[in-house]
């Protein structure tokens, strides 16, 4: 059975490549309507399961996009993997075939049906195949299957088990490392040896004497049982000797082929406690701002917080004086360090010592109820060198969006850890948003090409303010933040970055656990607590406390354009929206966020305070628009619209990667007629053709 994929014809997949969305189940259905088993079975492990589903959401996204010969190198590197499975030669002749490659399609349809394709009736209904089936030798196939029909060779996933950890390796290879299909990453299994004697650490003296002796007394948890996952080929790596207990991932040359060890880790997790980090950059971003600007992955960057994983990354230039703030987003799931290579390794000899400092008991509750990371987190932010009190925690001196080496105080945290009970663990918070503002169809309508979800996940949310509209209103619920037994505690909801005079956060409900926010439009600012930082982003910060402890924060970001200058009148009503002047633009941004337009609008209100419409600066060029967002071709006698086309926009990457927005009408779109109920009407009524 084959997936039917894209607008006009077909481009379908096989119950192999179901397999990487829906796992065994459907490899079990496959075979089974392969009928009986054959002699020969090919087997598939986990790495070549990620590799496919890569190359097939490739595919079929350049299929989608009408880009046929991209289309076809995908396939072929699928065949490459797996030559025998006669449904990807199928597909490779259906791409031909839509590129009028008629030789070509015949000769790999052949071979699909050689190898055991045998789909009669989807052969008949291909679209793809329509010039084909006018062929005898189109026929001929047919029959062939008819005939004497070839049984595909059978597909069987490599079973794997946990394995072990020997002399302080933990290596993932093919045997230990399964596919997940509902997430699209890899697991690996270990299992652990005893529990080895407390071995000195090497760093700071007082720490290293303090955790010893509760090592010794069975007061600390050591990192018995934790990973250290280096992600950068150890470029920037802590030594075995300085944390002998950790046990070191290291990968099989099957994992490194498969580019998993290097880099942003966003497709490895692991059955234990993990700490790791990347001193790399990819195409000039940091990891934490390549991250958190990839469709999907802060939502797996929360599945590792929530998995007890926590991974460090170098800011590497996103986060400098001269350039300014440019991460998107402050989020729990990661910790950024100032600096370049190598500025992370304090930050995890900081987190491996505080999860060393655990008690025994509290570490293997934490572990299991997956409060490890928020756990790490809250202690790391509490015992900074700057942060003393309640309201030092409650500020954004705990919770920069980059973390300064010299702000550690190494015993203060992992004093706070091996104090910590059971009793006395804060709960992760858990945000939900029940309402928001965003653009308006009529004024805002271009910027339906981006929205202004940059995402949604429990413990962090992002927002790109695109809309016109002066203010940004949310409601946001923590309501699903999950109290241990016996536990009561009060919400926080704090301004971190942004202009708290002027935003407003309003609860809804007698606990405070709702909250409607309303955040005016902010121009660049100076980051909290550093005069020589700026930033595009305003930050709310939301905690609870326990009664004894405030819990490690969540965190709600708006990022606004950096990219263009506004005006808004004394109403707050929008006036004009420059996208042209050379100081904003000149301005360094991500341009994966935030695109390029080459006009000024300038808008019009009539009395009432109702948006007439707006006209557009273009160089020497003046185009005006309804309020609907239609460019004028036609005007009555007193200067107002009668006739109006639609307009669509699309977005375009030039030679230097930039993305531009570009304006673009036909003949055939919709038009619009106005008409006005005397001389001082600016409003008018319309209809549409």
């Amino acid at each position: 059975m084959l997936v039917r994929f894209g607008m006009k014809q077909l481009l379908g997949i096989t119950a192999l490549i179901a397999l990487l969305w829906f796992g065994s189940e459907a490899l079990a259905q496959w075979n089974e309507n392969r009928g009986p088993e054959p002699n020969k079975q090919q087997e598939i492990n986990a790495f070549h399961q990620m590799r496919l589903y890569d190359l097939w959401r490739d595919a079929a996204l350049q299929f989608q996009q009408g880009k046929l010969k991209e289309t076809e190198q995908r396939v072929r590197r699928m065949i490459d993997l797996f030559p025998q499975m006669p449904d990807f030669h199928y597909i490779l002749a259906s791409v031909l075939a839509q590129q009028n490659k008629m030789d070509a399609a015949f000769d790999r349809l052949t071979i699909a049906i050689e190898r055991g394709f045998s789909n009669v009736e989807l052969m008949q209904s291909d679209t793809g195949f329509e010039r084909l089936r006018q062929h005898e030798r189109f026929q001929a196939l047919i029959r062939m299957i008819e005939e004497n029909p070839v049984k595909a060779e059978a597909i069987s996933i490599r079973k794997v088990s946990p394995a072990w950890v020997r002399n302080g390796i933990a290596l993932v290879n093919e045997d230990n490392t399964d596919w997940d299909p509902k997430w699209k990453i890899l697991r690996s299994a270990f299992w652990f040896a005893t529990i080895k004697s407390a071995e000195k650490v090497q760093f700071g003296k007082d720490a290293l004497q303090q955790l010893n002796e509760w090592y010794s007394q069975g007061l600390a948890a050591g990192n018995v049982g934790d990973l250290y996952d280096n992600h950068d080929r150890n470029h920037s790596s802590i030594r075995a000797k300085e944390f002998p207990q950790l046990a070191f991932v290291k990968y099989s040359s099957i994992a490194t082929n498969a580019g998993v060890d290097n880099g942003l880790n966003s497709r490895m997790f692991f059955n234990a406690i993990t700490i790791g980090n990347s001193s790399t950059v990819t195409n000039g971003r940091s990891q934490a701002r390549h991250a958190l600007t990839l469709p999907g992955v802060p939502n797996i960057l929360y599945l590792q917080y929530i998995n007890n994983h926590l991974y460090v990354y170098p800011e590497n230039r996103d986060y400098d004086p001269d350039r300014g703030d440019l991460l998107p987003a402050n989020t729990p799931y990661l910790i950024v360090s100032q600096g370049k290579s190598g500025s992370d390794r304090p930050f995890l000899r900081a987190v491996a010592s505080i999860l060393a400092a655990f008690r025994p008991d509290v570490k293997n509750y934490l572990r299991q109820n997956r409060l490890v990371m928020p756990t790490v987190q809250m202690i790391f932010r509490r015992g900074q060198k700057l942060v003393e009190t309640g309201a030092d925690y409650l500020s954004a001196t705990a919770h920069p969006v980059v973390f300064k080496s010299e702000d550690i105080d190494l015993m203060k945290m992992i004093g706070l850890a091996n104090r910590l009970t059971i009793e006395d663990i804060p709960p992760m918070v858990r945000l939900k948003v029940i309402e928001e503002s965003g653009p308006l169809p009529d004024k805002d309508g271009f910027v339906k090409l981006l929205s202004e979800i940059l995402f949604d996940t429990p413990s962090a949310i992002a927002r790109v303010v695109r809309a016109s509209a002066y203010e940004k209103r949310m409601v946001i619920s923590a309501e699903q933040t999950k109290a241990s037994a016996g536990q009561k505690f009060e919400y926080h909801w704090v301004v971190l970055n942004g202009d708290a005079d002027r935003i407003k956060i309003n609860s809804r409900n007698e606990a405070g656990s709702v909250v409607e926010v309303i955040i005016p439009w902010h121009e660049r600012h100076n980051v909290r607590g550093n005069l020589e930082m700026t930033t595009d982003r305003v930050e709310i910060g939301v905690f609870v406390h326990n009664g004894t402890y405030f819990s490690a924060p969540a965190f709600i970001n708006f990022l606004y354009p950096p990219n263009q200058e506004r005006v808004y009148d004394e109403q707050h009503r929008i006036v004009s929206i420059d996208h042209t002047n050379p100081v904003f633009i000149r301005r360094t941004f991500d341009q994966r966020l935030f695109i390029q337009r080459d006009w000024k609008d300038i808008y019009k209100y009539n009395q009432q305070s109702q948006l007439v419409g707006w006209h557009r600066r273009r160089g020497k060029l003046i185009e005006h628009f309804t309020r609907h967002g239609a460019k004028v071709i036609d005007w009555d006698d007193r200067n107002r619209p009668i006739k109006a086309r639609a307009v669509h926009y699309k977005l375009e990457t030039d030679k230097r990667g930039r993305r531009n927005m570009v304006v673009f009408s036909s003949p055939d779109d919709k038009l619009f007629f106005y008409q006005y109920n005397g001389e001082d009407d600016q409003l008018g009524t319309f209809r549409v053709e």
